[in-house]
């Protein structure tokens, strides 16, 4: 199991958490970001052979939310 966290910048900066959880088939994992202004997005992640995540989900307007995060050693 891994676990990190991840700043999101833009018009605001927003602190991101990814948590692999390989109980989650066929998902490796589940996400979340949430940023000052009380939005929120989440979802799970899949793990590339590369071992970066991809990862899928939703804002919580129901807008998809995707996006893919390298993962250094």
């Amino acid at each position: 199991m891994f676990e990190g966290r991840f700043d999101v910048y833009g018009a605001q900066t927003c602190v991101g958490k990814f948590v692999r959880n390989d109980g989650m088939l066929p998902a490796n994992g589940w996400w979340e970001i949430a940023c000052p202004d009380n939005s929120f997005a989440g979802g799970t992640f899949r793990l590339t052979q590369e071992g970066n995540i991809n990862a899928t989900g939703a804002d919580v307007t129901g807008e998809q939310v995707t996006f893919d995060l390298p993962i250094s050693n």
